[in-house]
C-alpha cells in the first residue's frame, strides 16, 4: 500500500495544519487536520457535527489501529519536514 500526503501549515491555536492523503492512486481523503492535543500531534479525520447528540462523528476513518498509525505518521513526517524548511 502506498500513502502519498501533501500537508499545508496553518496555526491557530491548537490546530497547526491540514493535511490530504492518495492511497495507492486509488483514494484520495481531503480535510484531514493535523491537531496539537494534550499528549503531542496527532491527525484528526473529517467529522461531522450531530446537533441531536452535541458531538462529532468521523466521516473517514481507518478500520485498524496499524493504517492509522501508518497515515499519522506520514502526515507528521511531511508536517515537520515542511516546517523544517520554512524555519
Amino acid at each position: 500500500m502506498t500513502i502519498t500526503a501533501r500537508v499545508n501549515i496553518f496555526e491557530k491555536d491548537n490546530l497547526k495544519g491540514f493535511a490530504s492523503i492518495n492511497i495507492d492512486d486509488k483514494i484520495i481523503i481531503k480535510n484531514l487536520r493535523i491537531v496539537d492535543g494534550g499528549k503531542g500531534l496527532f491527525v484528526a479525520y473529517p467529522s461531522t457535527f450531530s446537533d441531536k447528540e452535541q458531538k462529532y462523528y468521523e466521516d473517514v476513518y481507518p478500520k485498524t489501529s496499524e493504517i492509522r498509525e501508518k497515515i499519522q505518521k506520514i502526515v507528521l513526517f511531511f508536517h515537520f519536514s515542511i516546517r523544517i524548511l520554512i524555519a
